[in-house]
Formats: C-alpha cells, sequence, structure tokens
C-alpha cells in the first residue's frame, strides 16, 4: 500500500498517518488510489464504485482512500469526506447487489479529520474469485497501473489460470509441511522446530536437467542456515543436505525439483543458544537471526532459479513448524509464548524479477509474513523495518 502505513493496522491509521502521504509525495499506483469525492447517488456513481472495488480484487488488492484529493496521481489534500454509520450501510449494500461474487476480503475504516470529516480507507482483498460488476455493466475489471480497465478474454483466461496454479501451489506447500511433520522426506528432520521456505514457479512447465548442474549448484542452494556439504540427486530432485549421507536424518535440506521448485528446512536456526529460558518454554526463534536468514536464503534462492533459467512469477512462502512452546527472543521484552503448533502467514506471489535483484528487494517482499510472526508472538509488526520501510536489522 505505502511505505509507511505498510507497517500500521488500519484501525490505527490517524490524521497524521495519512498526512504523511501528501508530505512524502506518495503515488497512486496499482494497489492504491486517492479519490476526493465518494459519489453514490446516482446509477452511474454506483457503477463507477463497483468498478473500482472489482478491478482491486480482480488484480492484487490494495486501498482507496476516499477524502484524499490527488495531483497528477500525486497525494496532495485531506479534503474529507461527510461519513455516518448509515454511509457505511448504503456502502456495504451497493457491494452486495453490484459485484458478483461478492467480494469477501474487504473492509472499511473511517479516519476522522480534526476538521470533523473523514477519509474513508477501503481495503480490498484478493479473495480467489473473479468478480463482475452487475450495474447495467456486466463486465470484468482489472487494475491497470494508476487505472482501472475492462479485462478482455486473455486477462479471464489469465486470471482463472492463475487460479487454478495458486490451488495447485498451496497442496504442493501443504503436502510438503505434512511430509515434515510425519518423516515421509528425504533425511527426516533432526530436532522438533523446523523454519521453512517453499518457493514455486507459477509456470509449471519448465523441467531441469537435474543430473548435470553448475559448479556452485550446491552453494547457491544450500540449507537456509546450515552448511550444505553433502549433495545427492533422484530422477526429480536434487538434495543439498548438511550431515553425513549414512544418516537418516539431517539438520538442514534444500530440494530443487526438476520444475524448478525449491523446498527448504532448517532446524539448526531455532536451536536454542540460551542457557536460561522462560518457565514453560522449549525454545526460542532469534529476532535477528531468523529474519536475516530467511531473507538471504530467500534472495539466493530466487536469483539462482532466474540463473537457471526458471523465470518469475513465483509463489514464495515461509513458515515455522511445530514451534509450540517456543517465544519471540528480543532482549528486555516479552512475547507470548505459542501454544499453537505451526506459524503460517499468507503466500507471497512475487510477479517479476525487480523484487528480489539486491538482498533489500528480497526483504521489502517478505515483510508482510515477518509481520505476521512478529504479530503470532504478540508484536505489532517487524521490529527490523524502518518507517521508509527499508530492512534495518537491530542488535539487541
Amino acid at each position: 500500500m505505502s511505505q509507511i502505513l505498510d507497517s500500521v493496522s488500519l484501525h490505527d491509521l490517524t490524521e497524521d498517518h495519512l498526512n504523511s502521504l501528501i508530505l512524502r509525495q506518495e503515488h497512486e499506483n496499482d494497489r492504491k488510489e486517492y479519490k476526493r469525492e465518494l459519489r453514490l447517488s446516482s446509477a452511474a456513481d454506483k457503477r463507477e464504485f463497483c468498478k473500482d472495488v472489482s478491478a482491486m480484487a480482480n488484480s492484487l488488492g490494495g486501498c482507496i482512500f476516499f477524502g484524499v484529493g490527488e495531483s497528477n496521481g500525486v497525494a496532495a489534500s485531506l479534503d474529507g469526506i461527510e461519513y455516518s454509520e448509515v454511509l457505511g450501510q448504503q456502502i456495504n449494500q451497493i457491494l452486495t447487489s453490484g459485484i458478483v461474487p461478492r467480494v469477501q476480503s474487504i473492509s472499511s475504516f473511517p479516519v476522522r479529520l480534526r476538521s470533523g470529516k473523514h477519509v474513508l480507507v477501503l481495503s480490498i482483498g484478493v479473495d480467489g474469485h473473479l468478480h463482475q460488476v452487475k450495474y447495467e455493466d456486466n463486465r470484468y475489471y482489472k487494475r491497470a497501473g494508476t487505472i482501472t480497465v475492462p479485462m478482455d478474454s486473455s486477462d479471464i483466461e489469465t486470471f482463472l489460470t492463475h487460479l487454478k496454479r495458486g490451488e495447485r501451489v498451496e497442496d504442493i506447500i501443504n503436502d510438503y509441511y505434512a511430509a515434515l511433520r510425519d518423516g515421509r522426506c528425504f533425511k527426516k528432520p533432526e530436532s522438533k522446530a523446523l523454519c521453512t521456505i517453499c518457493i514455486v514457479p507459477e509456470i509449471a512447465s519448465y523441467k531441469l536437467d537435474l543430473s548435470n548442474v553448475q559448479d556452485n549448484f550446491s552453494l547457491r542452494f544450500q540449507p537456509i542456515y546450515a552448511s550444505g556439504r553433502c549433495s545427492d540427486v533422484t530422477g526429480r530432485s536434487r538434495f543439498i543436505f548438511d550431515g553425513s549421507r549414512d544418516e537418516r536424518t539431517a539438520r538442514a535440506v534444500t530440494e530443487v525439483t526438476q520444475h524448478g521448485e525449491i523446498k527448504a528446512y532448517d532446524s539448526s536456526l531455532l536451536a536454542s543458544r540460551r542457557t536460561k529460558l522462560p518457565q514453560g518454554c522449549v525454545g526460542c526463534v532469534p529476532s535477528v537471526t531468523y529474519p536475516d536468514k530467511i531473507i538471504a536464503a530467500t534472495h539466493r534462492y530466487l536469483n539462482s532459479l532466474l540463473e537457471l533459467g526458471v523465470p518469475p512469477p513465483f509463489f514464495l512462502h515461509t513458515a515455522l513448524l511445530n514451534v509450540s512452546g517456543y517465544f519471540l527472543w528480543i532482549q528486555g521484552q516479552d512475547s507470548r509464548i505459542l501454544v499453537e503448533d505451526d506459524v503460517l502467514p499468507e503466500t507471497i506471489h512475487v510477479i517479476d524479477e525487480t523484487q528480489f535483484k539486491s538482498r533489500d528487494d528480497a526483504a521489502r517482499i517478505l515483510r508482510p509474513s515477518l509481520d505476521f510472526v512478529w504479530r503470532e508472538f504478540g508484536f505489532d509488526c517487524c521490529h527490523h523495518y524502518a518507517d521508509a520501510g527499508d530492512y534495518r536489522p537491530k542488535p539487541w
């Protein structure tokens, strides 16, 4: 949404936060739109409103700020609108009757201004459905940069193909995690708690020749934290792992499949190095080392796939498995001891190579996952991101 607002819960937005959009001259983009007014009086107004909302839902999701004026696509003023519960109910009725199927992931947040007016922030998520506008229209829309445009037949076909692929990706990731929990995998995990990275190409037709790889292949795909001193290959995958070939378990394994999928787990990163743990706690997630290594490995894996000829888009997922009884170790600050077995953020869609060109780029795309982990342990967000959104790890 915005480098500043990404770190703030929409429920906690204030006028000062919104003013930052103007001070920093934040541009509209495919996930952020400014509207000085909210017009809903005529059928044409309602149709335009539903077009904007459905386009966000059919694309990458995002936010529409009603009451924020813009100049050439740049936030310019907080004009505000007159907001009431009656208007909120009207919006809900229009969206319910004007978009089919109904957008499942949508929330509105009225932010009161000192003038007495409000900026209404409409947050729209992607729910996996293709949404059609019904008000004298019956068309599908998408975001194209900063504007809303109709979808043509190829756009609709691409959406449906992506949707089916997304469902398959979730199955690939869930099957991998189930295999780790049950020990039905190459080199059973050595210890209880694991951190993972899964990367799955959106296009499933690529096939790598894993019998003849580059000399630095094992280095490029070494495990998340441990060294990858050994390598083994099957008909469908090459494994880089820490430990001996003769051992049945391993502290860490990275699997590269013939379709360019990366499945990596590491137990050594979560091995407790503290001599004294809080009562009722069995281990800790290191708040500096964990994000550092996840970011570094993700950056390395994505760029290595690119070098092998496997291009984006990619689906990216990170997780903490079997971490019941663990806490996030931040010096001088208490965190929740988890009772859940797993911490499972949302899957991230990596669209193009500019999103992982540098390590800082990789840190930005991983921020939603790291914020999710921090919130699971009782913090508001990952503490290693500056106000501008840059990753700046804090030594504790």
